[in-house]
C-alpha cells in the first residue's frame, strides 16, 4: 500500500456518478467535516433496542461537543463490553483527548450510531503524532461498524508524523481496518493525517500480504483525506486517499464519494491488494506542488494492482489526473469510466488493462494544449498484457492530444474510439511503439512519429504497408480493383466514387512494381503524373551505353495507329509502329516519322 512502503523508488501515484447511498448530497456538503455538518449540539437520545444490546450511554458516554470531556475510557468500556453482541453509540459528538486515545476493536463487534451526527472526533493535543481513530485489530473477524462519523483533524490542530506502526506511516490513517469479513456502511470520515480509511492487516510496522480478507464497504463519504503536514519520510507535504486498499485480499466497495482529498481512492501495490470497486466518485483531488515525485497526489483514482474490477467510476475536477493505471494494475477491468476536468491526464497508463466506455471531458485544464487526454508511458518496461481501450469519446478544447504514447518500450493494443467532437485532437504514436492499433470514427489525425498531426495521417519516419498475401499478376488481378485479394496492398481511392482509385503493389510474377489508376469493375482510368507543371524525369539518369535496364517505356502496335485518343488540352499521346518502325504522335490525325 502507498502509505505502507510497498513500492520500490519507482513514482507511483479512476469514479461513478454522485450515488449518496442513503442520503442526496453535493460536492460542497460533503467536503464538510463532521464537526461542521453536527451544528447546534446534539442531543445524546439513543433509538430504543432489544434487551442484551449494549448501550453505550450506559458507561458513562456523555455528547459533548466542546471536547472538554474525555470519551475515552467510556467507549472503550463499551466496546470491551459488547465483544460478541452489538453496542449502540447515540448521537453526539464524542471525542478522544489523548495522543492515545486509539479505539482498538479487538473482538468481533457489531457498533452501530446513528448517521452523520454520530461523531467520534480525534482530539489529541497539538503536536502529538498523527494516529488513527479507530483500528480494527486481525482479532476482531467479521465485525460490523455502520451509521457513524469519524473526523480526524479538530479545529487548527496539527499533528506530527505517526508512529503508531513504529517507523509505517499507515498509522495515519484514520480508521484501519485489518480484520477479515469485516462490513462498513453509511460511515463519513474525514481529515485523516494520511487515508481516512485503510483496509491493510499489521504486523508490528510490516503489512501482512493479502490480509484482510473480503472486506465490504458500502455507502462510504469521506473528505479532507490527507490532512497531515509531512516534514520528513519519503513523500513531503500532503498525502492521502478517501479509501486505500492497501493489502486486502478480495475487497468490495461499491457506492463511495470522496471529496478534496489528496487521492480519491487507491487500490495499492504489492501485499496482494485487489478486489471490486463500483459506484465510486471523485471530486476535486488536491495536489501539494512539494510532493517528490509531483504525481503522489492530486488524482482521482490510483490503481497499482493486478485483477481488479471498477465499474461505473466518475472522476471531476482532479488537480493532477484523472486516473492512473500503473504497470502493476495488469488484468485489471473498468467499465463505465467518466473523468472530467482534469488538469492534466485524463488516464495515465504506466501499464496494460482494459477499458470499456471510457469518456474524457476537458483534460489538461492546466494549460491550453499542454497535455493529452490519455497519455501511454512505456517507460517502466515491456508490457506484459495489451492495453484495450473500447469506445473512447472525447469532448473538450483544451488537450493536445486524444492518445499520446511514448517510452523506450514496444507495447501491443488496440483503442476504438467514437466521436471527438468540438475537439482539435490527434494521435501522436512515438517511433519505439509499433503495436498499438487505432480504430477511431473520428476525422482527427493520426501522427506516427510525429509531435503534431497536421493532416488526419502524419507520418515521421520509415511506412511499411506489406501485402498480407502474395500478390498477384496484375494482367489477371487487376491493381487497385477488389476481384481478388491479392491484386495490390496500397489503394488510394476517391471521396464520391471510391471505386475510383490508384492502386499499387508489388507484382512478384513480372517482378515489378505497379501503379495504376483504375475504376473498380477493371475500368482503366487516366493517370497524370505532375499535370501542373514540372519536368517529369523518366528512367535510369546518365544510362550507360550499353544499359539493359533504366530505359521509359511506351505503347508499341504492329501497324499504323487507327483509333482515336481522348484529348487532352495542352498534350499529345504518342506510339510505336514495331511493323513499320515508325513513331507516331496524334495531333488532329497520327503523323509518323520512320526511324533509321
Amino acid at each position: 500500500m502507498r502509505e505502507m512502503r510497498l513500492r520500490s523508488s519507482l513514482a507511483y501515484a479512476v469514479a461513478l456518478l454522485c450515488m449518496c447511498g442513503i442520503a442526496v448530497c453535493s460536492a460542497q456538503e460533503l467536503g464538510k467535516t463532521k464537526r461542521e455538518r453536527s451544528g447546534a449540539a446534539l442531543s445524546s437520545a439513543v433509538l430504543p433496542v432489544p434487551l442484551g444490546v449494549i448501550n453505550a450511554l450506559d458507561y458513562g458516554l456523555v455528547d459533548d461537543p466542546s471536547c472538554s470531556i474525555d470519551a475515552t475510557t467510556s467507549l472503550n468500556a463499551a466496546i470491551t463490553a459488547a465483544a460478541g453482541r452489538k453496542l449502540i453509540i447515540p448521537s453526539g459528538t464524542f471525542c478522544l483527548n489523548t495522543a492515545a486515545s486509539t479505539l482498538k476493536i479487538a473482538s468481533t463487534t457489531e457498533i452501530q450510531g446513528q448517521g452523520a451526527t454520530t461523531i467520534i472526533q480525534w482530539n489529541a493535543p497539538t503536536g502529538s503524532p498523527g494516529s488513527p481513530v479507530i483500528d480494527v485489530l486481525a482479532s476482531a473477524p467479521g465485525t460490523i461498524i455502520r451509521d457513524l462519523s469519524i473526523d480526524a483533524l479538530p479545529a487548527g490542530a496539527s499533528y506530527t508524523t505517526p508512529t503508531y506502526f513504529g517507523a509505517n506511516p499507515w498509522g495515519g490513517v484514520a480508521f484501519v481496518i485489518e480484520a477479515d469479513r469485516f462490513r462498513g456502511s453509511n460511515l463519513w470520515v474525514s481529515e485523516g493525517y494520511n487515508n481516512c480509511i485503510g483496509i491493510g492487516g499489521m504486523n508490528g510496522d510490516q503489512p501482512i500480504t493479502g490480509r484482510p480478507n473480503f472486506v465490504i464497504l458500502d455507502n462510504i463519504y469521506t473528505s479532507k483525506c490527507g490532512s497531515g503536514d509531512e516534514t520528513s519520510g519519503p513523500i513531503l507535504g500532503h498525502n492521502g486517499a478517501g479509501i486505500d486498499n492497501g493489502t486486502g485480499g478480495g475487497a468490495i466497495i461499491s457506492n463511495a464519494v470522496d471529496v478534496q482529498s489528496y487521492f480519491g481512492f487507491i487500490n495499492d501495490i504489492g501485499g496482494g491488494a485487489f478486489g471490486s470497486w463500483s459506484n465510486i466518485s471523485s471530486f476535486n483531488a488536491k495536489s501539494d506542488p512539494r510532493n517528490s515525485p509531483l504525481d503522489q497526489s492530486g488524482i482521482g483514482f490510483a490503481a497499482f494492482s493486478p485483477g481488479s474490477i471498477y465499474t461505473n467510476i466518475a472522476v471531476y475536477d482532479a488537480e493532477n489526473y484523472g486516473i492512473w493505471s500503473d504497470f502493476y494494475a495488469y488484468a485489471s477491468v473498468w467499465s463505465n469510466v467518466l473523468v472530467k476536468n482534469p488538469q492534466k491526464y485524463c488516464v495515465k497508463f504506466k501499464g496494460p488493462a482494459t477499458f470499456n466506455n471510457l469518456q474524457c471531458m476537458d483534460p489538461s485544464a492546466a494549460g491550453l494544449g499542454a497535455y493529452p487526454a490519455l497519455s501511454i508511458d512505456t517507460s517502466g518496461g515491456v508490457w506484459p498484457q495489451s492495453l484495450t481501450v473500447n469506445n473512447y469519446n472525447l469532448s473538450g478544447q483544451n488537450h493536445s492530444f486524444a492518445v499520446q504514447a511514448t517510452g523506450q518500450n514496444n507495447m501491443t493494443g488496440l483503442i476504438t474510439a467514437g466521436p471527438m467532437t468540438g475537439v482539435n485532437a490527434a494521435y501522436y504514436i512515438g517511433s519505439s511503439i509499433s503495436g498499438l492499433q487505432i480504430v477511431s470514427l473520428s476525422s482527427k489525425g493520426v501522427g506516427y512519429g510525429s509531435p503534431a498531426a497536421s493532416y488526419p495521417w502524419d507520418f515521421l519516419g520509415t511506412f511499411r504497408a506489406q501485402a498480407s498475401v502474395g500478390n498477384g499478376s496484375w494482367k489477371n488481378c487487376p491493381y487497385g480493383d477488389n476481384i481478388c485479394p491479392n491484386g495490390g496492398n496500397v489503394y488510394i481511392a476517391d471521396f464520391a466514387s471510391p471505386g475510383k482509385r490508384l492502386g499499387m503493389g508489388y507484382d512478384p510474377v513480372n517482378d515489378l512494381f505497379v501503379l495504376q489508376s483504375i475504376q473498380a469493375g477493371v475500368l482503366p482510368k487516366p493517370l497524370a503524373l505532375n499535370p501542373s507543371g514540372g519536368s517529369v524525369q523518366l528512367g535510369q539518369q546518365s544510362l550507360p551505353s550499353n544499359a539493359s535496364s533504366g530505359f521509359p517505356y511506351i505503347p508499341a502496335t504492329n501497324g499504323a495507329p487507327t483509333g482515336v485518343p481522348t484529348p487532352v488540352t495542352g498534350m499529345v499521346p504518342m506510339q510505336y509502329d514495331a511493323t513499320s518502325h515508325k513513331f507516331w504522335i496524334y495531333d488532329g490525325g497520327w503523323k509518323g516519322v520512320t526511324v533509321n
